[in-house]
């Protein structure tokens, strides 16, 4: 038995470790042996439709910390769970066929409800082991505590004849579902009816057809996601739709900024204007930008008056920018880089063959910090600048 698991692990062949936790170990030539968790036939049995996760999801607050999650993978799978009580009855009729098997009381659960395309009903129960051990004393009186909730998923699937998407294998003929509920006893599933879920399924719905960007066609692009509180709906937070991750998109729109620049020992205020290209994913978005920029310098005449001339460049900017609420507050680095020539010239201030070089600064939220390189006379004379922008969006 050695030598043959030997000779396994001489061939590169991948090896069950555990039948229990499922561990395989593989071989690869850049990172030498190392393992990954698979699926068991076990867990692949009650995900009906793994092969598609359900991408819009909607979370909903409840009394007394208890709370749910309901993932769809398209807008119809919602007009069916429309009557959540049922759905939630209908669960809990199954579950409080194994009650006995559920006890001790104060330990914690995870019951799985999963229904396949015949409609037939499979349940698994999990007991989470846990060593450590709650007590509180009342009135001289010990008694067990129990400190986290219970799981319980409820899941199906629909099935269309023909696949939404055509030309992808017909994989999007699957459609899943999840609730998730999290309690802090399973039985409370029974309270839940009384909890005001199907009017909360109506608003997701009213939200849903309210929003203009999506259609049905559209949908595997978007995931649209919500917060319902039952108990304070002021905390309410209305269905929003985001890029799928791990697609791009792009437009294009009119772009301004303002500056103030250290030129060849002057401060010359300027203004940005033209168009910029963004492609963006997630919360990462580069910034393609052409724009034109003149500089204004003040100075006075012979006859003691104040005066401006304008010089005029055409600039071209590239950045990238992270946007992320925790970093609002936060100085960060700036990846953007610049180039710019000059295109009409009043004054002395430049010289007629002046162009610049930018360089990645600081940014603090739309606020830039960024240094250039002054150039003229192709590379012959050139002084560093300072530039400070304020990016208008």
């Amino acid at each position: 038995m050695k030598k043959s698991v030997f000779m396994c692990l001489l061939a590169g062949i991948a090896i069950t470790v555990s039948a229990q936790n499922n561990t395989s170990w593989y071989f690869n030539q850049y990172g030498g042996w190392s393992y990954t968790m698979t699926p068991t036939r076990s867990d692949l049995y009650f995900t009906p439709g793994f092969i598609n996760q359900p991408r819009h999801s909607f979370y909903i607050q409840l009394a007394a910390g208890n709370s749910i999650r309901i993932q769809v993978s398209s807008k119809e799978q919602l007009l069916q769970l429309l009557n959540m009580d049922s759905v939630i009855n209908k669960a809990w009729s199954a579950i409080k066929e194994i009650r006995d098997s559920l006890k001790p009381e104060e330990q914690n659960f995870k019951i799985e409800h999963a229904t396949d395309f015949a409609g037939t009903v499979r349940i698994r129960t999990q007991r989470i082991e846990d060593n450590r051990k709650h007590y509180v004393i009342q009135k001289n009186e010990v008694a067990a505590l129990k400190i986290e909730q219970d799981t319980i998923i409820i899941s199906g699937v629909i099935k269309h004849n023909e696949a939404i998407r055509t030309g992808y294998r017909g994989i999007y003929k699957v459609l899943p579902y999840r609730i998730t509920l999290l309690l802090n006893s399973y039985e409370q599933i029974s309270e839940l009816q009384t909890a005001g879920l199907n009017s909360t399924l109506e608003q997701i719905r009213s939200e849903w057809n309210s929003n203009e960007k999506w259609s049905g066609s559209r949908s595997w692009k978007y995931h649209l996601s919500g917060y319902y509180n039952t108990t304070d709906p002021s905390k309410n937070r209305r269905m929003q739709d985001t890029w799928n991750s791990t697609k791009y998109r792009s437009s294009v729109a009119p772009f301004v900024q303002v500056s103030v620049q250290a030129i060849n020992n002057r401060f010359a205020p300027a203004l940005g204007a033209g168009m910029e290209w963004v492609n963006a994913r997630a919360n990462v978005s580069n910034h393609f930008q052409l724009f034109w920029e003149p500089y204004f310098f003040f100075d006075q005449t012979g006859s003691g008056k104040n005066k401006m001339y304008r010089n005029d460049f055409v600039s071209f900017q590239y950045f990238t920018a992270t946007w992320d609420k925790n970093d609002r507050t936060k100085v960060l680095f700036n990846q953007i880089l610049s180039f710019s020539y000059l295109v009409h010239r009043s004054g002395n201030f430049l010289e007629p063959t002046t162009f610049k070089f930018g360089l990645p600064g600081a940014r603090y939220r739309d606020v830039f910090l960024h240094p250039e390189f002054v150039f003229n006379k192709f590379f012959k004379d050139f002084q560093p600048s300072l530039k400070l922008m304020l990016y208008l969006d």
